[in-house]
């Protein structure tokens, strides 16, 4: 008879044993994702932090400074977007800069996959700084085309330098990408003067929407064949990537790759 009810048990117990090792398994893998990102973001913070401080010694030092920037290896590089951005804001300045101000100004990173995912970095300089990305105030450099680092950081070879003139009231940072480190297989390895076009109009776009001019959905020639046939859309809302106003210019291209370029509006 305890024979019979010890068999009839087994399975019971079987049962309980698979359900405790099932949910000990589930616990560990949950434990090892969260160590893993923890170290994504931990690497990922750190390189935002390397930028900044190497951004803040081009500014108030003046030295010129070779950067390689990437993204930590466990993220998706067209996933993220990093960018300059100024803001009004007394309260959210205080909580990154330490000290209320009415301007500040940060270097920010944000995941398109996890709006609640972002990093945010005080920078040190002058909300008046500026970046020119056209040939004139930066002089021309062999092997490296000039770039708008309030645009849009992506990875590759830097070499910054500081043209601010003795006259001039606000500094004037050249940003230098090195041709040859534009990855030649994704969406931000084509031409960076094709980027620029699309920049340059998205700009002088957002400034006429600024001013009043509601555009309607159309084509942009970029001037390079890879990027033709886009359209350009103005989104009411964008989320955490234009906190201020929630209004953006999205230029986006279906082709082979993907691409997308998205400038915030202010009105």
């Amino acid at each position: 008879m305890l024979n019979k009810r010890g068999q009839e048990g087994a399975p019971f117990e079987l049962l309980v044993a698979v359900i405790v090792m099932g949910f000990v398994i589930f616990i560990g893998l949950q434990a090892m994702k969260m160590l893993n990102d923890q170290r994504c973001y931990n690497e990922t913070d750190q390189k935002v932090e390397t930028l900044k401080t190497l951004l803040e010694t081009v500014v108030t030092e003046g030295s010129a400074q070779n950067i390689r920037f990437s993204m930590a290896d466990c993220y998706n590089e067209n996933d993220m977007s990093i960018r300059i951005k100024d803001y009004s804001e007394p309260a959210l300045c205080a909580s990154y800069c330490g000290s209320a101000r009415n301007l500040c100004t940060l270097l920010q990173l944000y995941h398109g996959g996890d709006p609640s995912f972002s990093i945010r970095k005080c920078l040190n300089i002058s909300p008046d700084t500026v970046f020119p990305y056209n040939v004139g105030t930066c002089p021309e450099k062999p092997e490296y085309e000039l770039v708008d680092f309030r645009d849009q950081i992506v990875q590759g070879t830097y070499l910054l330098t500081n043209q601010t003139s003795a006259t001039s009231t606000y500094p004037t940072v050249c940003a230098y990408r090195k041709t040859n480190s534009i990855p030649q297989n994704s969406p931000s390895g084509w031409p960076l003067s094709c980027l620029n076009n699309i920049s340059s109009k998205l700009n002088a776009l957002k400034s006429d929407v600024e001013n009043g001019v509601s555009p309607l959905d159309f084509s942009l020639n970029t001037g390079c064949p890879e990027l033709d046939g886009g359209t350009i859309k103005l989104i009411n809302n964008c989320g955490s990537e234009c906190p201020t106003s929630g209004k953006c210019l999205q230029y986006t291209y279906y082709g082979a790759n993907n691409y997308s370029k998205t400038v915030c509006v202010n009105s």
